[in-house]
C-alpha cells in the first residue's frame, strides 16, 4: 500500500497533486491511503502506514518530530526519505552550504545569509557580504511565495517579519529551469517563459522542453549531483543562468516538488505520478520481494538508457551484449592487495574481462559479487561506489549516470558465470 503524507487542511486546490497521485496508484491496482502529516505527532504509532511511504507534506519546523519518526519508517520505502533521516535538508540555507562546501557544486552555489531581523540584512550590507539589491525569501519552500527583491533599504523597512528567512544577492538571469530527478535519473528540462514576480502561480508556470544539448547535458549533471549530495529520491532542482555571464546557479532543489505540473507535462512529455509509481514498484521488486539482483538492474537500465549520455549508454550496450574488448589492466592479486581501495566498477570490470576472455573463474569472485550486491543506490536499482560516499553526506556520484557501467558489468558476468 502507498501512504501519502499529506496536510489534510489544505484546499481542494492544493491537493491537485496529492489526488493525482492517487489516481495514477488505483490504475496500476495499488491501494493509496492519505494520511495527516500531524498523526507523525501522535504518541499512537499504530498509523496503518502502507510498505510505501511518499512525503507531500511535513513539520519542517519541528525536526524532533521527524527524528522520531525514525523507528516506524525504518522498514518502509520512502520518498523522500532525507525528510525524516536528515532534517532540514529542504532548508534553502542548508542546502546552499552543502552546495558551497562540495567541489564539484561550489561554482553553481549562491551565497546565502539566515536573517531574523532587519538589523541582519543591514550589517550583511554594511559588511559587504550583500549589497543592493538583494533578495529576501523564507529559509523553507514557498512555492515562490514571500520572494522579496529589495532594491533599497525603504524597501526593506517595508517587511514586517524576518523570521526564518534567508538573504541572497540579487542574481539578473535570462532563463530559469526546473529539472525532475527520479531514482538517481534526470527526468527533461523544463524551462520557464514567465518568471516568479510576474503574477503567475510558480507551480504553474510554463515550461516548454529545453532541446539545447550543450545546456541539457550541463542541467542534468549539476541536478544529478545536487539531488545525490542532498540525498533525494525524488527533487525538482530549479536553476537559472545569469544573464551578463551566461553562469548557471542552483536556485534549490525542491523537497516536496510538485508533481501536478500541467505545463511541464505538456511540454516535455514526463508523467511524473507515472515515474513515482514506477520507481515505488521497482525498488519494492528489490527490497521487499526479493527479485535478482540481476533482474531489477536490467529492469531498471534498459528504459533509462535514453536519459543518459551517448557515452554512458555506449559502454552499457556494449557489456551487455559481450562486444566490448576488456580494458582493465588490474590483476587478481593486485586486487586482493588494495581491495578496498579499487572502485567497485573496476573489480566488475576485472571480472567480467576474465569471464569474456574465457579465462578460469576467479577466486576472489564471490567477493566481488557480494560487495557490489550491497552497494546498490539508496535512490533507485543500480550499483554505486560506496567509497565516493563521505562520512557527514552522500558523493554526488551516486546517480545512474556513473553507476550504469558497474551495473551492467555486474549483469553481464553474472550471466556469463550462469553459462559455465
Amino acid at each position: 500500500m502507498l501512504s501519502i503524507i499529506e496536510d489534510k487542511t489544505r484546499g481542494p486546490n492544493e491537493l491537485i497533486d496529492t489526488n493525482l497521485l492517487v489516481g495514477k496508484a488505483t490504475e496500476r491496482g495499488i491501494t493509496a491511503k492519505v494520511c495527516d502529516f500531524r498523526d507523525l505527532d501522535l504518541a499512537d504509532r499504530g498509523l496503518g502506514l502502507g510498505s510505501w511511504i511518499f512525503t507531500r507534506s511535513v513539520l519542517e519546523a519541528r525536526p524532533s518530530v521527524l527524528m522520531a519518526a525514525r523507528s516506524y519508517l525504518k522498514d518502509k520505502i520512502i520518498m523522500n526519505s532525507a525528510l525524516f533521516f536528515r532534517p532540514g535538508t529542504g532548508n534553502k540555507y542548508h542546502q546552499q552550504l552543502v552546495f558551497a562546501s562540495s567541489e564539484s557544486l561550489s561554482g553553481y552555489a549562491i551565497p546565502t545569509y539566515p536573517i531574523d531581523s532587519q538589523a541582519d540584512v543591514l550589517s550583511l550590507v554594511k559588511k559587504g557580504a550583500l549589497n543592493l539589491p538583494l533578495v529576501i525569501k523564507p529559509d523553507n519552500g514557498s512555492q515562490g511565495y514571500m520572494v522579496r527583491v529589495i532594491r533599497s533599504l525603504k524597501e526593506l523597512s517595508r517587511i514586517g517579519s524576518f523570521s526564518k528567512m534567508v538573504a541572497q544577492p540579487y542574481i539578473e538571469f535570462d532563463h530559469e529551469w526546473r529539472v525532475y530527478v527520479m531514482g538517481g535519473t534526470a527526468l527533461s528540462a523544463g524551462r520557464a517563459e514567465n518568471s516568479i514576480g510576474t503574477g503567475s502561480r510558480p507551480g504553474f508556470r510554463d515550461r516548454l522542453l529545453e532541446t539545447n544539448k550543450d545546456v541539457v547535458r550541463e542541467l542534468n549533471q549539476i541536478s544529478l549531483a545536487a539531488t545525490s549530495l542532498l540525498g533525494l529520491e525524488y527533487s525538482g532542482v530549479d536553476i537559472m543562468r545569469e544573464k551578463s555571464t551566461g553562469r548557471f546557479f542552483i536556485i534549490e532543489a525542491n523537497v516536496l516538488a510538485a508533481i501536478a505540473m500541467p505545463h511541464y507535462s505538456k511540454n516535455t512529455g514526463e508523467d511524473l505520478p507515472r515515474e513515482v509509481i514506477d520507481w515505488f514498484i521497482e525498488r519494492d521488486k528489490l527490497i521487499n520481494q526479493k527479485l535478482p539482483l540481476e533482474r531489477c538492474l536490467h529492469n531498471y537500465l534498459t528504459p533509462r538508457l535514453k536519459r543518459l549520455t551517448a557515452k554512458t549508454q555506449r559502454r552499457v550496450r556494449a557489456t551487455l551484449d559481450h562486444s566490448e574488448k576488456p580494458a582493465c589492466q588490474l590483476t587478481e592479486s593486485e586486487i586482493r592487495k588494495n581491495f578496498f581501495n579499487v572502485p567497485v566498477e573496476h573489480k566488475l570490470r576485472f571480472l567480467y574481462g576474465q569471464l569474456v576472455m574465457g579465462a578460469t573463474v576467479p577466486k576472489i569472485t564471490d567477493i566481488i559479487l557480494g560487495e557490489a550486491e550491497q552497494s546498490v543506490s539508496w535512490a533507485g536499482n543500480f550499483l554505486v561506489d560506496r567509497q565516493n560516499q563521505a562520512s557527514t553526506a552522500l558523493s554526488t556520484a551516486h546517480t545512474l549516470e556513473n553507476g550504469a557501467p558497474a551495473s551492467a558489468y555486474y549483469i553481464a558476468a553474472k550471466r556469463l558465470l550462469a553459462k559455465r
